[in-house]
């Protein structure tokens, strides 16, 4: 896969989190991933179709999706991860899937995103539209972001 599709992405996440208050981002591992990887956790999965197609999968783990959907909503400590706060997430991946894609858009390729869908659950299976994925795990004030790339 091309870094001229990926770095919009982690340019995303450099660009919307400080905006939400978060101060340490780092990008900490890129790999490759097979299909039917099994998670815990909550993920939004958004579309991307125009000059390049795909699907994007933003991962985050219980414990972090409730400090990141806090800080979002300005409240200190979640117990759990109430409608309001999935409604955050979900417009959390909207904000970084919309950036990326005028980052994109910046290099002369045209991609408009679908609406994202929000899993949340424990055990369940990730399956991306390609064999094969790109992960970039992001560090945001010591949290793990796990971005999924699937680009056909």
């Amino acid at each position: 896969m091309k870094a001229e599709y990926i770095n919009p992405f982690i340019a995303s996440v450099n660009n919307i989190f400080p905006q939400l208050g978060f101060e340490k981002i780092s990008k900490k591992n890129v790999s490759i991933k097979k299909n039917n990887v099994e998670r815990s956790g909550i993920l939004m999965m958004l579309g991307i179709v125009g000059d390049i197609e795909g699907n994007i999968a933003y991962y985050l783990n219980f414990d972090d999706a409730k400090k990141i959907a806090g800080q979002m909503m300005m409240q200190e400590d979640l117990d759990e991860l109430n409608s309001m706060a999935k409604s955050a997430l979900s417009e959390l991946s909207n904000m970084l899937t919309a950036n990326a894609s005028i980052n994109l858009s910046q290099n002369d390729i045209d991609v408009d995103i679908t609406a994202p869908s929000t899993l949340f659950g424990e055990s369940f299976i990730l399956d991306m539209n390609t064999n094969s994925f790109i992960s970039i795990e992001m560090n945001v004030d010591d949290m793990v972001i796990d971005i999924n790339i699937a680009i056909k």
